[in-house]
């Protein structure tokens, strides 16, 4: 948490329609990473996907199975070589 509180610019993780959008302008240098949607009230909804590399600067992650109600947006990665982590409750 302390190495993404000193970034710039953090991501953003949002809900947009059946989709957990995350925007961030470094994707280009991730190493590897993922999100995680965290149900408090029932693990077995909890979901994580992994994160790409890439030169764009929003990635998509299908939600449209998950029940509504409010979830822990988590998303960790390195980023030259230094691991990263932020947090967000969210409602879908």
């Amino acid at each position: 948490m302390q190495n993404a509180n000193q970034l710039p610019e953090k991501p953003i993780l949002s809900i947009a329609g059946q989709s957990l959008e995350v925007k961030f302008r470094d994707f280009n240098q991730i190493e590897h990473g993922d999100v995680s949607l965290f149900r408090p009230s029932d693990a077995r909804l909890d979901r994580r996907f992994a994160l790409k590399p890439s030169t764009g600067i929003m990635q998509r992650f299908d939600v449209s199975g998950l029940p509504k109600g409010m979830y822990y947006a988590k998303m960790r990665w390195s980023m030259n070589g230094k691991e990263y982590y932020v947090e967000n409750p969210i409602t879908l």
